[in-house]
């Protein structure tokens, strides 16, 4: 649960704080929740 707090960080801040996100913040959240579940379930 923890290791998708990346993408819920990204959207509060889009929806609280109006922040533009960017492809490149999409990318960033995505490789590191698929990195954290890599690293537990292999």
């Amino acid at each position: 649960m923890s290791s998708t707090t990346p993408i819920f960080a990204t959207v509060s801040g889009m929806i609280f704080l109006h922040k533009l996100v960017t492809a490149r913040n999409v990318a960033g959240s995505v490789m590191v929740v698929v990195g954290i579940f890599l690293l537990f379930v292999v």
